[in-house]
């Protein structure tokens, strides 16, 4: 149970593991109920894992919740969920058997089914059941593995809120239509496009510990661009520092043509714009007239989900803090009222070895720039 975990909170942090490196007692049914997608030697997480990682609070109550799918372990809460429902009804509570109901609509067809396989067993309604009785179905009902998985959420004493609380967002997760494979290509060293491409797992956390290497999610590594003659390879390493440098150079290549559809700015803490509290995306319309579109960081998040690109874990990236590094290493600079990307860098990406990065983002920089036109259509009209 130990090493499982290990596994799953590396594979929350980092999406992939290779699949010799998980343990096997729990691997299958991560696989087979879509959890968890195979792609050659590597495990990565599934579309289902990235949105339930979004329904719960942490690490930790992920994982929680993530246990309550298993199959045995959800069986016996079923006998748990029943029970609870008899007491409710026996005390005449209506309004919290009103709310029973209401947090139930998805288990319900299963608790009314586990209803009538007791009343048959025992020829008798499992509201007249003692509980010595329903001690016995517990017990019958009981896994080689439930004592574990139930220390690990309910520290043993499954508590009824709790319970209600958990079932009513693991009901928002539908693992009929799972991803149990897709075709993602391995993640390139130059090829900007093939990485931020349909399907990609992508890192909310730009300040993840960086691993040596990884192979179909864009994380942090420590050694994919080393060596270089400058002071980029912190950001290069990065898929947030590789972005927002590509983001900088579209700024620049629209501005050159007499486009201002890129303006970013500090959204707060005008006296100090480099430590910014907020960064905010701005555009100029046809009309010449300004508009507001959002915060850097919301731009992003929909430019990538129009793109088909997966955040995880389930939290809202917070590049400010890493755009701030940006700022203070003078990757970025701030110049008349906002941010773009510093003359000295931008040129740099005109050059060996950093030429074949240009190269290689073009589709990227052509759906950044559709999206941008796009915004802008849909406030001019």
């Amino acid at each position: 149970m130990n090493k499982t975990i290990t596994g799953l909170k590396y594979l929350n942090y980092y999406g992939e593991m290779e699949i010799a490196h998980f343990p096997q007692n729990y691997l299958d049914w991560l696989v087979e109920q879509g959890w968890l997608i195979k792609v050659h030697d590597y495990l990565l997480i599934s579309d289902h894992w990235i949105e339930l990682s979004w329904q719960t609070q942490n690490e930790e109550d992920f994982i929680d919740h993530l246990f309550i799918f298993y199959p045995c372990y959800q069986d016996y809460l079923k006998i748990e969920l029943l029970k609870y429902g008899v007491d409710i009804a026996k005390s005449e509570d209506k309004k919290g058997l009103l709310d029973f109901v209401d947090k139930l609509p998805d288990l319900g067809n299963d608790i009314l089914q586990l209803h009538e396989k007791i009343q048959n067993n025992f020829n008798k309604s499992p509201e007249k059941l003692t509980n010595k009785e329903w001690e016995v179905i517990k017990q019958d009902n009981k896994s080689d593995i439930f004592q574990q998985i139930n220390q690990l959420i309910f520290q043993g004493n499954i508590e009824y809120h709790r319970l209600m609380r958990i079932l009513d967002d693991i009901q928002k997760i539908s693992t009929n239509n799972s991803n149990t494979h897709f075709d993602l290509s391995p993640i390139s060293k130059y090829d900007i496009d093939n990485n931020w491409k349909n399907n990609r797992r992508i890192t909310s956390n730009p300040d993840l510990e960086p691993i040596e290497d990884t192979q179909y999610v864009l994380v942090p590594v420590k050694n994919r661009f080393s060596s270089l003659e400058c002071d980029l390879e912190k950001y290069l390493n990065n898929p947030w520092g590789v972005f927002l440098i590509i983001f900088g150079m579209l700024e620049n290549q629209m501005r050159a043509a007499d486009n201002d559809r890129i303006n970013l700015r500090p959204g707060k803490n005008l006296a100090n714009p480099y430590e910014p509290e907020s960064v905010d995306f701005f555009t100029y319309l046809d009309s010449g007239r300004e508009a507001y579109i959002s915060s850097f960081e919301d731009f992003i998040e929909s430019f990538l989900k129009s793109r088909g690109l997966k955040l995880f874990p389930g939290e809202s990236i917070n590049l400010v803090p890493f755009f701030t590094e940006m700022l203070e290493d003078k990757i970025y600079i701030y110049e008349n009222k906002e941010y773009i990307l510093s003359d000295e860098v931008d040129s740099l990406l005109y050059k060996k070895p950093l030429l074949v990065l240009k190269n290689h983002c073009k589709q990227l920089k052509k759906d950044l720039t559709n999206y941008i036109e796009r915004i802008a259509s849909d406030y001019e009209n």
